[in-house]
């Protein structure tokens, strides 16, 4: 009233856009009252303009539309951070990391934290020890393969400021290789002897690199080398006696590939294949004077450079035009 006495009884209602609601009496608080709760679905966070309407029979309406009231969401802080930088091969991963707290710094567990990549979706999982939210890229992951990828990442919580981030990106490229090749013992190769060609295919940090497509081309017949797991190489063995190619100076083509790996190439060895170097001693049994009544046995040894005798060869002797075959 007038003199400041409450006035029970009275209507109060209060309107909020649409919406109109009463007022309720406190005999304790002789005041009328409305809960409003941050939390609640009414009337939903932003300012709201309100109005308020008071009458009762015998006294003067009221009527105030001067109150505003604000429901602002918890303010919150977001920071993103990556355990391997946001760049990788494909033999690695790194961790991609959302710290979403509230202001005082306290974590904000429960919310929905994803990142959006190449056209991928990856929900971050939250994570005790590290109190953040996190998800793991791995170099292998396809979509998106290889490249440069914008990432989106969002974190929201009912009640609490959410947050979206477009700065990120995450690069995958390939992992880098490299090609060493050996020779067991040489490259130079006689018809009865074989050498190794040993290809090491190896990554960035020397790791072996088993399960690739190793070849060898020369001569024009191409040839796939072997995986040796004792001796973690790539191996293929050339005998003097191959046919393709025969014998001869030949330049290799050498290529080793796998998915997700530098390839490389290596055009600067050769292999030599050629023909067992010989020796031929000639002796006789009784001389090579002989008279009428006399003979003598012609011997020939014929070996290889490492006195090792050749069987199997075939020597004929030819005298005045005549040949005559020589027995083993």
């Amino acid at each position: 009233m007038s003199d400041a006495t409450p006035i029970p009884g009275a209507t109060l209602t209060m309107t909020i856009g649409v919406d109109t609601l009463p007022l309720v009496w406190h005999a304790g608080t002789q005041t009328y009252q409305y809960a409003f709760s941050g939390i609640a679905a009414f009337p939903g966070f932003g300012i709201h303009n309100l109005t308020i309407d008071a009458s009762k029979t015998g006294f003067v309406t009221q009527q105030d539309s001067s109150e505003v009231l604000t429901i602002n969401e918890v303010p919150t802080t977001f920071v993103i951070a990556w355990s391997n930088t946001n760049s990788i091969t494909f033999v690695e991963s790194t961790i991609l990391s959302v710290n979403y707290t509230k202001s005082d710094g306290s974590p904000l567990t429960g919310a929905l934290v994803n990142a959006t990549m190449g056209g991928r979706l990856w929900i971050l999982i939250w994570d005790v020890g590290s109190r953040t939210y996190q998800v793991e890229f791995f170099g292998s992951d396809e979509p998106p393969g290889f490249g440069t990828f914008g990432i989106t990442i969002k974190a929201d919580k009912d009640g609490y400021v959410g947050h979206t981030d477009v700065s990120q990106s995450l690069t995958l490229e390939s992992e880098p290789t490299t090609l060493v090749v050996s020779w067991i013992p040489d490259n130079d190769i006689t018809y009865t002897t074989y050498s190794i060609l040993s290809v090491s295919y190896r990554m960035s940090d020397t790791t072996p690199i088993s399960g690739a497509i190793v070849n060898v081309t020369f001569g024009g017949t191409l040839w796939p080398l072997v995986w040796s797991p004792g001796d973690q190489d790539y191996r293929f063995q050339i005998s003097g006696s191959n046919v393709p190619p025969g014998f001869g100076i030949y330049s290799l083509n050498i290529q080793a590939s796998k998915k997700g790996f530098d390839p490389q190439t290596d055009l600067t060895e050769t292999v030599t294949l050629r023909e067992e170097p010989t020796s031929l001693v000639i002796s006789w049994s009784n001389g090579n004077n002989l008279g009428y009544f006399e003979h003598t046995y012609l011997f020939v040894d014929y070996r290889m450079e490492n006195l090792s005798t050749i069987l199997g060869a075939t020597l004929n002797m030819t005298i005045n035009g005549w040949m005559w075959p020589m027995a083993w």
